[in-house]
């Protein structure tokens, strides 16, 4: 499983991760396509008054008629059709971020990961540049279910920020463990 959606109210993995691809690619055409038909019914409206063929009459240097530029007309649309000029304007938008978002899943299934992983990758790069800095290191919580541990050891010999990758010699494992049966509360 990959994480809990809040907008299913389901955790989201490998079997249901198609259908939350559907959704979104079904939400994103409908948001579109509602952008679309509020635009063609406010231009639908310009074109039956006639805007883009009008002319103003302009009274500051004598009687001259000056074509309506597209600002005049975006002036009278927001004007007139403020309801639908907005409403389409935010289908339209959000219909792109939507979009945005989808074509980000659609690259995360390409590329056979999902959204979990994504973070927790990039938290690992991160430690990773860390210990190579040999910068103090600190692992969040999330990872205490894979056996690591929160903070970062001192000594040259059992450190990782020395050895980024080294296996544990069987001497310096049963160090450890000799240290964490001491440490270990008394029953457990």
């Amino acid at each position: 499983l990959d994480h809990h959606c809040v907008w299913f109210n389901n955790c989201m993995g490998a079997r249901n991760y198609r259908y939350f691809i559907l959704f979104l690619l079904h939400h994103c055409l409908l948001l579109l396509y509602g952008g679309y038909l509020g635009a063609a019914i406010v231009l639908g409206d310009v074109e039956r008054r006639g805007l883009w063929r009008a002319y103003l009459m302009g009274t500051t240097r004598g009687m001259v008629e000056t074509p309506v530029t597209w600002t005049f007309v975006l002036q009278w649309c927001v004007a007139h059709h403020n309801y639908m000029v907005g409403l389409s304007a935010f289908c339209a938008l959000l219909g792109l971020v939507l979009l945005a978002f989808t074509l980000y899943h659609i690259h995360l299934v390409l590329r056979n990961t999902t959204t979990n992983e994504t973070f927790k990758w990039s938290d690992i790069r991160e430690i990773r540049t860390r210990i190579t800095m040999n910068a103090p290191v600190s692992l969040p919580e999330e990872y205490s279910d894979v056996g690591c541990t929160t903070a970062a050891r001192t000594t040259k010999r059992n450190s990782r920020i020395n050895r980024p990758h080294a296996t544990f010699t069987p001497r310096e494992r049963a160090e450890q463990k000799q240290a964490e049966t001491i440490l270990s509360p008394k029953g457990m």
